[in-house]
């Protein structure tokens, strides 16, 4: 509820009062707002990066995504005001996946911690390959609905600032390294002891997460279903 809905709110405040009502703020506190946001994707990405609870791990780069959501906003420019748009979109599906499996995961075997696990792929090929297409989304792999999202905000941001737009590619390739890890430490290497039996996937949980895995892959296959919806709106926006 936090991550794919709730988080949200503050993305929906800031374009609909902010951008709306104070235009001439946003402008004149973007430089301090960028640095704010910088300083919370590359803070957020190390946290995440050495967590040891993989719950803990993916609610630390929801943390980095938003971040870049709001300096997309602040980058006052088309580009990076449809891309927030369609990363606060994109990351509620695959935030929400996330956490699905992790839940998946611990009522098997009632643990969030990563050393405890290990070769998961193993006894698990359906949950395995659909938690990996989430990874992909969650750094933004190309074909996939967040690569559009932030993709834009990365234009609109060139637009803004090469110094602003330098800082957060730190952050893009540090989302890739704590996504990478995770799949790694989970799915491959030994079973671990702790592990007895390993069952996989359900019917009714392989589509619960493969309507996730849908929802990333057909609106990032197919983005102006939802681009052309939103760019009338985001054009009136910019232009008061």
């Amino acid at each position: 509820m936090l991550a794919g809905l709730l988080l949200k709110l503050g993305g929906y405040g800031l374009i609909k009062i902010c951008l709306n009502l104070f235009p001439a703020a946003c402008i004149y506190y973007s430089p301090m707002v960028c640095a704010m946001t910088i300083f919370g994707i590359i803070t957020s990405s190390l946290t995440a990066i050495v967590q040891a609870d993989f719950k803990k791990l993916i609610a630390y780069s929801s943390i980095s995504h938003m971040n870049f959501v709001v300096l997309g906003i602040f980058s006052h420019s088309i580009y990076g005001l449809i891309g927030s748009i369609l990363l606060m979109l994109a990351h509620g599906i695959v935030s929400s996946g996330l956490f699905a499996s992790v839940g998946l995961l611990y009522d098997r075997y009632e643990s969030r911690q990563i050393e405890y696990y290990g070769g998961l792929i193993i006894g698990m090929p359906l949950f395995g390959t659909l938690f990996f297409i989430l990874i992909l989304g969650n750094f933004s792999f190309p074909l996939t609905f967040n690569f559009v999202g932030e993709l834009l905000i990365l234009i609109g941001i060139a637009h803004f600032n090469f110094y602003v737009l330098f800082f957060s590619a730190i952050g893009v390739f540090f989302s890739v390294v704590y996504s990478i890890l995770l799949y790694n430490k989970l799915m491959f290497g030994n079973v671990k002891l702790f592990i007895r039996k390993i069952k996989d996937l359900n019917f009714t949980e392989f589509n619960y997460l493969l309507s996730f895995v849908l929802a990333l892959l057909l609106l990032g296959f197919f983005p102006n279903v939802v681009i052309d919806t939103i760019y009338i709106t985001c054009k009136i926006y910019l232009i008061k």
